[in-house]
């Protein structure tokens, strides 16, 4: 599934190249939810207001794909030096359709 949408970080290509798999994704230059709450202990009501509303919106956009992070975490959570959120990793993602052991990556 193609997932472009400004909450999920993009994933340009992936592949592999001998015995190695890549992936190229969107650089975003920011920090994790997590090292922002092991920082300041927390976020205020409206931070976590807006967090959980953008990652609503790409979760929703995901399902709406057929697709489920399954990896939903502060750490797999950037935030952007903009203030975007951007939900990353869905490297353990998979296809509601897919057989359980048919990852998406």
């Amino acid at each position: 599934a193609n997932l472009n949408h400004p909450n999920i970080v993009g994933v340009y290509d992936w592949g592999q190249y001998a015995n190695t798999y890549f992936m190229a994704m969107e650089y975003v230059q920011g920090r994790t939810l997590a090292d922002i709450l092991r920082a300041n202990g927390h976020v205020n009501s409206h931070q976590a207001a807006e967090i959980a509303s953008e990652i609503a919106a790409a979760l929703g956009f995901a399902h709406r794909n057929g697709v489920v992070h399954r990896d939903i975490k502060p750490a797999n959570i950037l935030i952007g030096s903009n203030g975007q959120v951007k939900v990353a990793d869905f490297g353990i993602a998979r296809a509601m359709n897919a057989p359980t052991e048919s990852n998406l990556t």
